[in-house]
């Protein structure tokens, strides 16, 4: 969230000049199409708390040198803002406080590419650059210009780059890499007492599933996830889940409910090779799961667990490195118990 900027790549190191407060402004500035901008980020997606590195590219294209002016020092004067897609706040923008308002120059040689980098914490940051928190999961928009003035008619400030998109995922939502041998928790054979209508969810990130068409209570974030594209979708909270497909939810607080009735019958879901699925319990009561290498639960205060068996309203992570198919199915062998669970396979 510093103000230190990192040149990355330059085609003619030798042949660019940046003068701060010239006696004498140079050159008439930039004609149209001469100078082009770009903006982009170095990945597509980063975890919570991971940097993202923004990228501000300036490019002569055209034949001839070419002297740019900017109102602001130091140069190239150019500004950076990341926006949030879902109301559109500004969270981090480049500089950040006044600039020092001196007349400089840059000169860029034909053909000349100046690539330069920015680091962006994950803090949402006011005008001032103070950090006000964490920006939350969900999708971003990175914008820029590059803040020329004109000196004569002739002159054309570049056009404002195309903006691009990235996303920030929920924290508790990422696959393990590497799935890790271990004992699996089996809770029919375990003897466990859950009960086969209600759900519970501990505050924070869950996976969580449940009957087609059931809407979550109490969740004030949902999540889609796409293996094949290995990106998350920002859901409405409200919205109707999927049978048979697992979502990321967050609670604010911990919650526990009925669940409402769901499919009886015996439920597959496709396993692509080397991917992970996020897969979610369609019925109201304990469920076995099996076809994969390992099928992995979540809870906030532990983190992954494997499991071959999955709670009412439970969504879990299912990989195999071959492909196949994921069988969710009743536990002939299992009792189910009225009442509220006494145990959250912790």
């Amino acid at each position: 969230g510093g103000q230190s900027l990192t040149v990355l790549a330059q085609t003619n190191p030798a042949d660019a000049v940046c003068m701060h407060n010239p006696t004498v402004p140079v050159g008439r500035g930039p004609a149209a199409g001469t100078i082009v901008t770009q903006v982009a980020t170095d990945r597509k997606a980063y975890r919570a708390g991971e940097p993202v590195t923004v990228i501000f590219t300036i490019a002569n294209v055209s034949t001839e040198p070419v002297t740019v002016t900017f109102a602001n020092s130091p140069p190239p004067d150019f500004r950076l803002r990341i926006d949030s897609t879902t109301d559109g706040h500004a969270v981090w923008s480049y500089p950040t406080g006044p600039a020092l308002p001196v007349l400089s120059q840059c000169t860029f040689a034909p053909g000349e590419t100046y690539d330069l980098a920015e680091s962006w914490d994950q803090q949402q940051r006011g005008d001032s650059g103070a950090a006000l928190g964490p920006a939350p999961a969900g999708d971003y928009r990175l914008s820029g210009r590059l803040a020329v003035i004109c000196l004569d008619r002739d002159c054309e400030p570049p056009a404002p780059p195309e903006a691009v998109l990235f996303q920030i995922q929920p924290a508790a939502a990422q696959p393990v890499a590497t799935p890790a041998p271990a004992t699996l928790v089996d809770l029919c054979s375990a003897g466990r007492v859950i009960s086969n209508s209600y759900y519970s969810y501990p505050a924070g990130y869950n996976l969580v599933g449940g009957p087609e068409g059931r809407v979550l209570t109490g969740a004030t974030s949902l999540y889609s996830y796409d293996p094949e594209g290995m990106t998350y979708t920002v859901l409405p909270s409200d919205s109707a889940l999927e049978l048979g497909v697992g979502y990321v939810a967050y609670f604010p607080t911990a919650m526990t409910g009925p669940t409402p009735p769901g499919t009886s019958r015996t439920f597959t879901v496709p396993l692509p090779p080397g991917k992970y699925v996020l897969v979610g319990n369609p019925r109201p009561a304990l469920v076995s799961v099996q076809g994969a290498d390992v099928v992995y639960t979540y809870d906030p205060a532990s983190g992954y667990s494997p499991a071959s068996v999955l709670r009412p309203g439970q969504g879990a992570w299912a990989y195999s490195a071959a492909g196949g198919t994921l069988t969710i199915t009743d536990p002939s062998r299992c009792t189910y118990p009225t009442g509220l669970p006494l145990d959250r396979n912790r």
